[in-house]
């Protein structure tokens, strides 16, 4: 037994969230995980002592979970949570074993949504752009391009925009818990430059008309620069935006901001280009990410390779 005073469940998730926050994660990520153990894991196991959770005891938590409505997709996104923390209370050596990584979480296998198509992005950015704050509709055009992150975009300066080079340096990204925001470094700590087009270049232009261009103001920002287009903001906007295109059109749009994002990688590979370059422009670390994410695409590539293959034979 340890003598830090931590012996139940819910003394090691404060622990481990202590411990998280001193390490620099994100503060969305760390409100997230609070949400998440104060709604269901501490009501089931807070009370209960380390060394009595039993690889059976969190099984049985999952199939509670399920019966109580929640999605595998979900309970999936518990279990890490739970692995997690009993993985740092057995290298802290409060527990000779971490029982969660003997356990087993449902399957969990979400049916890809396709992103939006091209019409319907050029739909997006006109009805936005004719709105009342017609931001949005450059936020959309820019995260349709660039397939930047939420953040990522939120937290784009104008000294981070060279465009004589045409390119965007993305080295910051905004977070923001409830009416707290602040500035990190890009998802995975990776920065990038990203190219773009005459479109883009002249997106941009029409901005430094409108607002300026001073190097510490904010690209995107209802106020001309010194206040960022905060990531709840731009969802709540793009939320509204899409149930006003449902009420003219009379179709769905059931749509995320983040699947802006989809459709850059979706055109990307569409056009030919390889994982590397997708993950390269998306910003992720490790090419096997873009493909599992996104292997829909490249089974459209090799669909029609073999389609090439038999029509020359």
């Amino acid at each position: 037994m340890s003598d830090d005073g931590i012996r139940t469940m819910a003394e090691l998730f404060e622990a481990w969230l202590r411990h998280l926050s001193r390490l620099g994660r994100s503060p969305t990520t760390l409100a997230s995980y609070r949400y998440k153990i104060d709604a269901a894991l501490l009501p089931a196991i807070g009370d209960l002592e380390l060394v009595a959770l039993s690889v059976r005891r969190v099984d049985q938590l999952y199939g509670e979970l399920l019966e109580g409505g929640m999605s595998p997709a979900s309970v999936n996104h518990h279990h890490r949570i739970l692995r997690a923390a009993l993985g740092q209370a057995a290298r802290w050596g409060l527990i000779a074993s971490n029982p969660a990584r003997l356990a087993t979480p449902p399957r969990s296998r979400p049916a890809a949504s396709p992103p939006p198509t091209p019409a319907q992005v050029r739909q997006m950015i006109e009805a936005a752009r004719s709105a009342p704050s017609p931001l949005l509709g450059s936020v959309i055009m820019l995260a349709a391009t660039t397939g930047m992150r939420r953040g990522e975009l939120a937290g784009l300066r104008w000294s981070a925009v060279d465009l004589e080079r045409r390119q965007i340096a993305v080295a910051t990204s905004i977070w923001q818990v409830s009416s707290r925001w602040g500035e990190k470094p890009p998802k995975s700590h990776q920065h990038r430059r990203l190219p773009f087009g005459a479109r883009t270049a002249e997106l941009l232009e029409g901005l430094i008309a409108e607002t300026g261009a001073h190097a510490a103001h904010f690209v995107l920002s209802r106020s001309g620069g010194p206040d960022p287009f905060l990531p709840e903001s731009i969802t709540r906007s793009f939320g509204r935006l899409l149930r006003g295109l449902e009420a003219t059109t009379g179709e769905r749009w059931p749509f995320r901001f983040h699947d802006l994002r989809h459709f850059t990688a979706t055109e990307l590979f569409r056009a030919g280009h390889s994982a590397k370059t997708v993950a390269s422009r998306l910003g992720h670390a490790d090419v096997a990410v873009t493909l599992r994410t996104y292997a829909h695409d490249t089974d459209d590539q090799a669909r029609r390779a073999a389609e090439e293959i038999e029509r020359e034979l």
